[in-house]
């Protein structure tokens, strides 16, 4: 397994960081976001979409709409936030498609609120968990990143 730790000052170097890590693992398809409200999940994803072609205006927080699909010159951009997501029935609609966007190849998936999900669904998958901790000081952030031996 390794770790990388990450301090942010701001949401530009948010977007740097992230820039950084989709770059250093862009064989990944799957991207687990945790973090508070507000903490710069939805910002994360912005940072990561120059990677994979997608202009960073594009994207939004998918929090009404739950599922957002971005198409990039490189690859396309699943963005699922399960924040409003209760029920088990919708849970299991939403890994469906989370697993048909992993079988087709040309997609990296994003999830907000990812502690909505049992991990061990994923053990098989090529996936890395994002952390974000919001810190004392104004806009600074701690972004943890773990990828596990899969």
């Amino acid at each position: 397994m390794e770790k990388l730790t990450f301090i942010s000052r701001s949401p530009e170097e948010t977007k740097e960081i992230a820039s950084t890590v989709a770059s250093r693992f862009r064989e990944k398809k799957l991207f687990l976001l945790f973090g508070e409200l507000g903490s710069g999940k939805t910002l994360f994803v912005k940072g990561v979409s120059k990677v994979f072609g997608v202009p960073e205006d594009e994207i939004t927080s998918p929090t009404f709409s739950i599922i957002q699909e971005y198409y990039g010159e490189e690859k396309n951009i699943a963005h699922v936030d399960l924040y409003r997501i209760d029920r088990e029935e919708d849970l299991g609609d939403i890994l469906n498609y989370i697993y048909e966007k992993i079988s087709h190849g040309d997609y990296v998936i994003f999830v907000e609120w990812a502690e909505k999900l049992d991990i061990n669904h994923y053990k098989d998958e090529s996936y890395i968990i994002i952390k974000i901790r919001v810190l004392e000081r104004d806009n600074e952030r701690e972004i943890e990143i773990t990828v596990p031996n899969n």
